[in-house]
């Protein structure tokens, strides 16, 4: 009997809700407010990883089962809270994309 062969269906990535706030200056200012995409994608099952490892040094990620949305690495001097920032921004980016925002593999 001759196995059958399957061809995978490519899923398509599916969009984070881009939320319309924009982030504040207060440092009062809620998390959701600083950082929309970012709790969109964790609130749609997605993920974020803030890790170090040798060479690359400090990096965040976010992704979920369809589509890894981006990936940095900190910059001299930047803060954690700019990383992160940095890192929304580019969730919304690929969201409207469907590319990855890559500064690990060059």
């Amino acid at each position: 009997m001759a196995r059958q062969t399957r061809t995978r269906r490519k899923s398509l990535p599916r969009r984070v809700a881009r939320s319309k706030a924009t982030a504040p200056a207060s440092s009062t200012a809620t998390t959701s407010a600083r950082w929309p995409n970012i709790e969109s994608l964790i609130d749609a099952g997605g993920a974020i990883t803030i890790s170090t490892e040798k060479p690359i040094g400090c990096f965040a990620s976010a992704a979920d089962e369809d589509i890894c949305y981006a990936m940095l690495v900190r910059r001299d001097g930047e803060s954690l809270h700019d990383l992160l920032l940095r890192l929304d921004q580019s969730i919304a980016t690929a969201s409207e994309t469907s590319r990855t925002v890559d500064e690990v593999n060059p």
